[in-house]
C-alpha cells in the first residue's frame, strides 16, 4: 500500500480505498506543526504593546481608583503535537486579559505571549484544555494558535464547529498580505470600536 501525508493527516492507498491513519503506534511521537513566531510577529508585538501602552495605563490607573480588578488570569492551551499514547499534548499558558467591555483592547496583554514566541500575532483561535476536534478538523491540533484571528470580527458568540470552519478556511488561504489585512482591520476596529471600561451596566444586569 502507499502512504499519503496531507498537511497534518496521514492516509493508506489500498487500491481504490482511502484510509485515514490516526495510530499514534504508526504515526508515533508529533511536534507542532508551526513551533516558532517569525521576528517580524515579535517586532510587530513590541510596536503594539508600545502604541497601545497610555490607553493600559490609563485603564488600569482607572480601575485601581474605582478599586475593581484590571484583569483576570486563566490558562490558555497550545497544541504541542500528540503523545505515543494518543493523548493530545498541551503547552499551558498564563493569560492574562482584561476586564473591560472591548474584547479586542482586553486580549492586549496577550501580545506579550507573541513575543515570548508562544502565540502567533495572526493565527488560528486558542482552543479551551478539552476541545474536541472533529475528524475534518484534526488538522487544527497541530497549529500554533494566535492572538487575533477570524472570529474578532464577529459580535456575537459562534459554535465551535464554526470556529473550527474559520480556522482551517483562515489555514488554506492565509499568506502575509491576508495576514496584514487581518491586522490591521483588527488594529482599525480596535481603535475606532465605541466601548466602555465601566461595568456598571453588566453589573446591573447581574
Amino acid at each position: 500500500s502507499n502512504v499519503i501525508i496531507d498537511g497534518a493527516s496521514v492516509y493508506s492507498l489500498q487500491g481504490d480505498t482511502f484510509t485515514w491513519i490516526n495510530d499514534p503506534s504508526i504515526l508515533g511521537w508529533t511536534n507542532a506543526a508551526e513551533a516558532r513566531v517569525s521576528p517580524l510577529e515579535r517586532l510587530t508585538a513590541v510596536c503594539l504593546l508600545v502604541a497601545f501602552m497610555p490607553a493600559l495605563l490609563a485603564f488600569a490607573l482607572l480601575q485601581w481608583a474605582r478599586r475593581r480588578p484590571v484583569y483576570h488570569s486563566h490558562d490558555g492551551y497550545v497544541p504541542d503535537g500528540v503523545s505515543i499514547t494518543g493523548q493530545q499534548k498541551h503547552q499551558n499558558l498564563k493569560l492574562k486579559t482584561l476586564t473591560s467591555l472591548n474584547d479586542r483592547f482586553n486580549k492586549l496583554p496577550w501580545l506579550s505571549e507573541v513575543i515570548n514566541g508562544n502565540l502567533h500575532l495572526v493565527g488560528i483561535g486558542l482552543p479551551s484544555s478539552n476541545s474536541t476536534y472533529p475528524e475534518w478538523a484534526y488538522e487544527l491540533q497541530n497549529r500554533r494558535p494566535g492572538v487575533i484571528n477570524l472570529h474578532d470580527s464577529h459580535r456575537t458568540a459562534l459554535a465551535a464547529e464554526t470556529h473550527y470552519v474559520e480556522d482551517l478556511y483562515y489555514l488554506n488561504h492565509r499568506n502575509r498580505p491576508r495576514n496584514l489585512f487581518i491586522l490591521l482591520r483588527w488594529v482599525f476596529q480596535l481603535c475606532t470600536a465605541r466601548f466602555s471600561i465601566s461595568n456598571r451596566k453588566h453589573e446591573a444586569r447581574l
